[in-house]
């Protein structure tokens, strides 16, 4: 199995960067949200983001990637 890391981000208005964090996991476990979008990173074997490939744009919804 390989390794990778997976990014999401988004923009926010709030308080705090706690604050900021909270929206955002609020975001990402409601059912109906369209946080589907990950940039995708194979990960070496000493857990650092392999710089010589290129991130994969996953839409887990079918849409067409960036």
């Amino acid at each position: 199995m390989k390794s990778y890391r997976v990014r999401w981000e988004i923009d926010l208005y709030a308080r705090s960067p706690k604050d900021a964090a909270k929206k955002a996991l609020a975001i990402q476990r409601d059912p109906a949200s369209w946080a589907v979008c990950f940039d995708v990173f194979p990960v070496d074997g000493g857990g650092n983001v392999d710089e010589s490939k290129k991130k994969v744009p996953v839409d887990l919804m079918g849409r067409r990637s960036r």
